[in-house]
């Protein structure tokens, strides 16, 4: 195994690795827009450049591989200034008054955190020569839309739609100063096959694709710093994917997905109904103790059946604590041996 030096510390990697996966094995950090863990690397954003040793020029840790015997700096005066270069020019097409303004405290996403770290200052919008990025935006989707004007065009969204959910709904069209983030279809992701799973939320490093719920019920703030996170089970199909629950005063203000990397059963993506469909919990009509039925309501047509939609107060009353356990380990035991007569 190739075996190089990386920041003056020496590194083991796999044959075939390039510098981003040793650097990040051996928990160094190297700056990155457009690559994202499992998508193909393309290389296009040129921040994740790197000084190596004997070479003439700068070197993407991305897509270079690694040798034995390698030395990299990547944070080499000509690295830093790099970078600082693609920040600007990323800069000249995007909404950043409020980085010029006091904004630089709290960065609002990762290219933000990014422009801060290297001491980046925005051009006043009123000196630029181009204006804001546009794109399809989904106007009246109730669960994803576009806020195209902070697009930086890294194309995650692009990969992770075609290579991770194998759909492709998102492209860049046209070209030059005019390319930009398009919906097939004419722009409606229904009809582009749209299966609205959330992973284009989910990799966008500006907020550009963006969740509806979250910003119409709470304040942006308090979605970016929730009081705790907690680590979840997806309560509808069998699959058992982990969620991460975001929780502020006893409330879900979203819902995101474990780290694509982390060993979980989804590998970090969900389906519609895991991202978006946690109103239930808060719902007023939701049950948060075990009820046992107190009996059966006659109705004019002689078929008894539990008069559970209206009257479920009348008709019910709270389980014991023995009660609960019985009905549990009871369900347990058809799951596990099924009663005669019962099909499997």
């Amino acid at each position: 195994m190739p075996t190089l030096t990386i920041d003056g510390r020496s590194v083991t990697a796999d044959e075939g690795r390039t510098i981003l996966d040793a650097a990040r094995g051996a928990g160094l950090e190297i700056p990155t827009l457009c690559w994202y863990p499992k998508l193909p690397v393309v290389g296009n954003c040129r921040i994740c450049l790197v000084s190596v040793e004997g070479q003439p020029k700068l070197l993407p840790a991305c897509a270079t591989k690694v040798a034995d015997g390698m030395v990299v700096t990547t944070e080499s005066h000509a690295a830093v200034e790099n970078r600082k270069g693609v920040l600007r020019l990323l800069l000249e097409r995007y909404p950043a008054d409020h980085l010029r303004n006091g904004g630089r405290v709290s960065p609002r996403n990762e290219f933000e955190a990014y422009v801060v770290r290297y001491g980046v200052t925005p051009t006043p919008a009123e000196a630029r020569d181009l204006p804001l990025r546009s794109g399809d935006e989904r106007p009246g989707d109730p669960m994803i839309r576009h806020d195209m004007s902070t697009c930086i065009l890294c194309t995650r969204c692009v990969r992770a739609c075609a290579d991770l959910q194998v759909i492709g709904v998102l492209e860049v069209g046209w070209r030059g100063e005019h390319a930009e983030i398009i919906v097939g279809a004419d722009g409606d992701p229904d009809k582009a096959g749209c299966t609205w799973c959330g992973e284009c939320v989910r990799v966008c490093p500006t907020g550009a694709i963006f969740e509806v719920m979250p910003r119409q019920r709470f304040a942006p703030q308090q979605i970016r710093e929730p009081d705790r996170v907690v680590r979840s089970v997806c309560p509808y199909c069998g699959v058992g994917c982990q969620l991460d629950l975001h929780v502020a005063n006893n409330q879900i203000l979203r819902v995101t997905s474990p780290d694509i990397e982390a060993d979980t059963p989804n590998q970090g993506s969900t389906c519609v109904k895991g991202r978006f469909g946690y109103d239930f919990p808060q719902h007023r009509d939701r049950l948060t103790k075990p009820l046992i039925r107190k009996g059966w309501k006659q109705e004019k047509s002689g078929i008894p059946h539990p008069d559970l939609h209206s009257r479920v107060s009348s008709l019910t009353r709270p389980a014991s604590v023995s009660q609960s356990s019985a009905a549990l380990s009871a369900t347990r035991r058809c799951l596990v041996r099924p009663p005669s007569g019962v099909l499997k």
